[in-house]
């Protein structure tokens, strides 16, 4: 550092072409160059600007490459989730509204119409097609009904985020994973029912696509995904809350 900055000579260390991007970042230098008083007899040191102590470490080095980064509340939940990854996936796309559905299409001149192929009623947004819907809706209170979840069915008021993180903090901490599970799974089955009606002519109740739910709950578990086993018989039920066993038997009895 003393040597590079006697009679300022790191300027004559820039090499290359000089472009408009290496101006600004030279300009940058100097004003902070012009910051630093060297004290006599102090050794240069280097030292770690991530750590308190100074010292470098692979965590925080981590931790620097997403400076300035924007943070997603949902991030944690959907790349955990023990689902198939296509199914984490969809989430992700859902989360930033980057699925293709009606509204989407039609907003860039791809379809003629932009109305819920589920309802037929509304403009299908991806949260009106996951949880505003009066299909979808149904959806969710038949297959939450199966395990007394009844209480967490969607409501007008939030987004599909929004519920789902609110949803989860109202079941039991070591439920959570289980409860991302169960909203992935009836979100996936949910979408792919709209693509069965759009691209296939398909159209099936709601009963028939929580029966779906349930088949493909019990696929799941047998590929060895951990958020849909089978019951824990030494599992009692609880007063007040839903159990441990209650969840399981879902998947169990399907």
């Amino acid at each position: 550092m003393r040597d590079g900055l006697h009679n300022n000579s790191w300027v004559s260390d820039i090499k290359g072409e000089v472009s408009e991007a290496l101006l600004f970042e030279y300009v940058e230098v100097w004003e902070k160059v012009r910051q630093i008083i060297l004290l006599d007899g102090k050794q240069d040191i280097f030292r770690w600007r991530w750590e308190p102590n100074g010292t470098y470490s692979a965590s925080s080095a981590y931790r620097a490459c997403f400076t300035g980064s924007v943070r997603f509340q949902g991030a944690n939940f959907i790349w955990k989730a023990k689902v198939p990854p296509k199914v984490k996936f969809f989430a992700w796309l859902a989360a930033h509204n980057r699925c293709w559905t009606a509204e989407r299409r039609h907003r860039r001149g791809l379809q003629d119409s932009d109305r819920c192929a589920l309802c037929d009623q509304e403009s299908e947004t991806i949260d009106h097609l996951l949880i505003h819907c009066c299909f979808s809706r149904e959806v969710w209170f038949l297959a939450f009904n199966q395990i007394s979840w009844g209480a967490l069915t969607p409501s007008f008021s939030h987004s599909f985020m929004d519920w789902w993180t609110r949803s989860r903090k109202r079941v039991s901490k070591h439920l959570r994973p289980g409860c991302d599970g169960i909203v992935l799974l009836v979100s996936w089955m949910i979408w792919k029912e709209r693509n069965a009606r759009v691209f296939d002519r398909g159209r099936s109740s709601p009963n028939v696509v929580v029966s779906r739910v349930l088949e493909e709950a019990k696929l799941w578990y047998l590929a060895g995904f951990p958020s849909f086993q089978l019951p824990d018989p030494a599992a009692a039920p609880s007063s007040g809350r839903t159990c441990r066993c209650c969840y399981y038997s879902w998947v169990a009895n399907c």
